[in-house]
């Protein structure tokens, strides 16, 4: 059963506008006398290859067998887009957000030599991270941030270790400059 609730996305919804040009093309070309073949393999050059406007990274794949597939799809369905919509719905993650916000506290405290080391040292420590494998993992949070951080506290021990340089020599400074103890009267 499908989700009513399912958002289509603006590619999907232009896939089936030209598949139905496609095919109103096709059957025009054989109500000319057009040989099917011939006719199959015109329309089908014609829309092959072409990027959907509304997300160019998508293409249209439309060979002549492909294109007779869906005409006769279409002429049976009643000549109707509804017969091209995509049979395919997003699975349904099986893993909560709680486990990755875990793993991100995890990887911000601690330097870490990969993203795998990462995940393998966070899973002995975290139940629900047990049951969750590595390839998992990366589908749902990419290694690309992971090396951000990682490199942020790299940073931040770099920080910290010129802050230390620097308070030291400050100190240094002021003990050269000052006497550890006033001496004398000024005191009471």
């Amino acid at each position: 059963m499908s989700d009513p609730f399912h958002k289509v996305p603006a590619w999907q919804i232009e896939r089936v506008q030209v598949l139905q040009r496609a095919c109103r093309s096709f059957e025009g070309r054989i109500g000319r006398g057009e040989r099917r073949c011939k006719a199959a393999k015109r329309v089908a050059a014609r829309y092959h290859g072409k990027p959907f406007k509304a997300d160019p990274s998508h293409n249209l794949s439309l060979r002549p067998v492909t294109l007779r597939h869906w005409y006769r799809a279409w002429k049976e369905g009643g000549k109707v887009s509804g017969v091209f919509r995509l049979k395919y719905h997003p699975n349904q993650p099986t893993v909560r957000a709680a486990v990755f916000i875990r793993f991100t506290n995890f990887i911000c405290s601690r330097r870490l030599s990969s993203m795998r080391a990462a995940w393998t040292a966070f899973q002995k420590v975290d139940a629900d991270a047990g049951k969750v494998s590595y390839g998992k993992a990366l589908y749902w949070l990419s290694a690309g941030p992971f090396y951000q951080i990682q490199a942020q506290l790299v940073a931040m021990e770099t920080a910290r270790r010129e802050l230390a340089q620097l308070k030291i020599q400050t100190i240094g400074t002021v003990r050269e400059r000052l006497p550890e103890r006033l001496g004398g009267r000024g005191r009471k």
